[in-house]
């Protein structure tokens, strides 16, 4: 699996879709996978809605509810929007070879079909046409949809989902980001107003290598997005990538999913039977921070809701540790006090295998150099990651599955997310340093799931 796709909140349900290739754990000809949850950790998986047929290859795109029946699929129908590719046409060298379709369902999401009438927005020349995510027009009604092309984003409106109008093109401040794909554009309250955001991921030159996903805050009219703030990265970590909101989540939160892996090596990730699985999905807020703004995260609040069950509480004079510890599904807070100096962090355990970040004022390195499998592909640790934080970083969570480790600094701005393959679980966690410090290590309890349930595992 990779891009999260479709991501649509309906009748209590959180609806994710998903690229999938069903026949292999490398990448081949793109199905949508789909899977339902109530709290957004745990899952049950559902038939694949979309397939490649004559019409193409089924790539990445989003979903909405359709409550006054403006596509006439019927009222309250759930209607997707996905990238049509011609993989074989591409195969030849024929461009272009994406245009856009729908599908829809009429019964609150469970089955799916296309829309005999795609595609509905045909390709106007450009070789990458891709990834339309639909939302509503925030000033005369109808519906916006935004999709990458090229080294822009494209924003058209329509009455009906079906007929398309081209209104304009935005273009970040950016070259020599590779590929762009997977747009969004929402928005979101700051300080009594209403900002847009707009998110953009980019197949290269992220901060510590590789694909990765950026944000800009601006406004939007239902025509045009201008920008108030350059370009920056969601997140520093090398495994999050085509990161999307919800559309219609409750109480007007905006929720984040991302991709976990790198387009540098996501074919080679040491798995076996699978590859591919998704960040933990991220509630967002924006802030103003020395006067810049500044999107920050947090775990969605049915994770948060979980019972935990007490591993390890430590407080006191560094350096700190606990040992003898199930780490493989682990939520570790920690706060130092007037730090002297660098302060590190390190899961490791018994075969010798280590995950760190350490944290000296404004400046974070992660290593995972000899966090276990490592030598899959040269580009997975080429050597430490680099995070420059705005504010001395006092304050680390960090949430550790079974091969992954996502680090929230000072309140979830920023993040890194990474993925880690230990021979076996993590066991013991120390930090070193100067100052004081608390720490604390829980386990979160999942209820029990379905045989066929998604896991983030």
């Amino acid at each position: 699996m990779n891009d999260p796709n479709g991501l649509v909140h309906s009748r209590g349900l959180y609806h994710l879709f998903y690229q999938y290739y069903p026949e292999d754990v490398v990448w081949g000809p793109m199905h949508w996978g789909h899977a339902t949850s109530r709290d957004l950790v745990t899952w049950e998986r559902l038939p694949v809605a979309f397939a490649p047929d004559e019409t193409g290859w089924v790539f990445s795109g989003s979903a909405v509810e359709d409550v006054e029946n403006s596509a006439g699929f019927g009222p309250g129908a759930l209607v997707a929007a996905f990238t049509l590719h011609d993989g074989e046409a591409r195969k030849r060298g024929v461009v272009p070879v994406e245009s856009q379709g729908l599908g829809f369902s009429r019964d609150g999401g469970l089955t799916w079909e296309k829309f005999g009438g795609n595609p509905v927005l045909r390709n106007s020349g450009e070789a990458d046409f891709r990834d339309p995510k639909i939302l509503r027009n925030p000033v005369k009604g109808g519906w916006n949809l935004v999709l990458a092309a090229g080294d822009r984003i494209k924003i058209y409106s329509s009455d009906d989902l079906r007929a398309w109008r081209h209104e304009s093109d935005f273009f970040p401040a950016a070259t020599g980001f590779g590929v762009w794909e997977c747009p969004d554009l929402f928005p979101i309250r700051s300080g009594g107003e209403t900002r847009w955001v707009m998110l953009v991921s980019q197949t290269a030159a992220a901060p510590n290598g590789g694909s990765g996903t950026r944000y800009i805050v601006g406004d939007f009219d239902g025509r045009e997005f201008k920008a108030r703030s350059a370009p920056e990265w969601i997140d520093w970590g090398k495994d999050f990538y085509a990161a999307v909101t919800y559309s219609g989540a409750p109480d007007g939160r905006s929720v984040l999913v991302g991709w976990m892996s790198n387009w540098q090596y996501a074919a080679k990730t040491p798995t076996g039977a699978w590859r591919g699985a998704m960040a933990l999905p991220r509630e967002l807020a924006l802030e103003t921070r020395d006067g810049r703004y500044r999107l920050t995260q947090k775990p969605a609040s049915g994770f948060e809701a979980l019972p935990r069950r007490l591993l390890a509480e430590r407080s006191g004079a560094l350096p700190l540790s606990a040992r003898g510890l199930d780490l493989s599904a682990a939520d570790i807070a920690l706060s130092v006090r007037e730090p002297r100096g660098p302060v590190m962090v390190e899961l490791s355990n018994d075969n010798g295998e280590r995950f760190s970040v350490e944290c000296d004022g404004p400046v974070a390195r992660v290593d995972r150099t000899r966090s276990g499998d490592v030598d899959f592909s040269p580009d997975f640790a080429p050597g430490t990651q680099t995070l420059r934080a705005n504010h001395p970083v006092t304050a680390l969570r960090l949430i550790v599955d079974a091969c992954s480790v996502e680090i929230f600094f000072d309140g979830g701005a920023p993040v890194m997310t990474n993925l880690v393959f230990p021979s076996e679980p993590y066991s013991a966690v120390s930090i070193t340093g100067s100052g004081e410090a608390d720490l604390t290590v829980s386990a979160p309890i999942l209820r029990a799931a379905s045989q066929d349930a998604l896991a983030s595992r």
